[in-house]
């Protein structure tokens, strides 16, 4: 009895921790998976495409929609094309280039509203694990 009770109090912290990497794993990809469908998009409609957040925070209000104008905002008449699932982790970041939007050309490049080449990191991390990011 008392080692089933020894094994409970060192496995199930253990269980949790893979359940919150398995977690932030399936949302780091879920994340590039948005992203690299938003890039195809680009391509196959040659038009350019936007995966924005809204306000800085990529665990939710993710969006991809055709961003006619290119200016990295939803505007009334553009449409959204896909909205991915909010993430489950504790935090996320985009540095100054992709702290809110990235937008793909019909090229296939990532460019800012004022046409320069546009390139950053999202950092996704959870409590007491290694995050990862995005590039």
């Amino acid at each position: 009895m008392s080692i089933a009770a020894l094994l409970v109090f060192v496995a199930i912290p253990e269980f949790k921790a893979l359940l919150d990497r398995y977690r932030l794993r399936s949302d780091a990809l879920t994340l590039f998976r948005t992203l690299s469908s938003a890039r195809s998009t680009a391509v196959f409609r040659n038009l350019p495409v936007t995966v924005s957040n809204g306000d800085s925070d990529w665990r939710e209000n993710v969006e991809i929609f055709l961003d006619v104008n290119a200016n990295a905002q939803r505007d009334h008449m553009e449409r959204v094309i896909y909205r991915p699932p909010p993430a489950n982790i504790a935090s996320s970041s985009g540095n100054r280039w992709v702290a809110t939007a990235v937008t793909f050309f019909p090229d296939g490049s990532a460019k800012t509203p004022s046409g320069a080449f546009q390139v950053g990191t999202i950092t996704l991390c959870h409590q007491n694990t290694t995050g990862y990011q995005i590039i």
